[in-house]
């Protein structure tokens, strides 16, 4: 192997990555669930697509729910933890 990637992802509870608005000129997209580089250029084509005006497709992905995972606001932390501790004990095995 010559080259090598790592470093951390974001994955969503449904696995759907989130597109939305933070202002009328502020756009964003992410959470790809380690699927970026399939799906990247086209949320980003469905992205500027919005930009353009063309809103069509990007109010179906935006309108997705973001569903959070159970216990994070009481917890946080030590969720988080635990799932990276999991997740790099079971790559190693």
């Amino acid at each position: 192997i010559d080259y090598g990637w790592g470093g951390k992802i974001a994955v969503t509870i449904n696995r759907v990555p989130q597109l939305g608005r933070i202002t009328p000129n502020v756009f964003f997209s992410h959470a790809y669930s380690g699927h970026g580089v399939n799906v990247t250029h086209l949320a980003g084509e469905i992205v500027a697509e919005a930009i353009s005006g063309t809103m069509e497709r990007f109010d179906v992905l935006s309108s997705m729910p973001s569903m959070r995972i159970p216990g994070v606001n009481r917890f946080g932390d030590a969720i988080v933890s635990l799932g990276v501790l999991y997740y790099g004990l079971k790559d190693k095995l």
